[in-house]
């Protein structure tokens, strides 16, 4: 048991009103790319993003559409294959 540790639900991400310090997504490089927005909004400053089933090419992209968004520092890479995943720390952005 996690099942009282862990909640899997399925639905539209736009419903959730509350940050979350771990999401975890193995989902299109594209759609992750469309995302980012309500990724920022959902992961919790300090929290942990992972992000599997991309090709390299398409991890390089992700990569640096997250990090240069200055709302995500890559924490770790790891590959299987032809299969990336990427772990992202959530970071304060400065509003200046």
């Amino acid at each position: 048991g996690l099942e009282n540790l862990v909640s899997v639900k399925l639905g539209e991400s736009t419903l959730l009103r509350v940050e979350f310090e771990l999401v975890v997504a193995n989902i299109y490089g594209e759609v992750l790319l469309a995302l980012l927005p309500e990724m920022i909004r959902l992961v919790a400053v300090g929290g942990l993003l992972c992000v599997s089933g991309i090709s390299e090419l398409t991890a390089l992209q992700v990569g640096a559409a997250y990090t240069d968004s200055r709302a995500f520092c890559v924490e770790n890479r790891a590959c299987s294959g032809e299969w990336e995943m990427l772990t992202f720390r959530r970071i304060s952005v400065d509003r200046d």
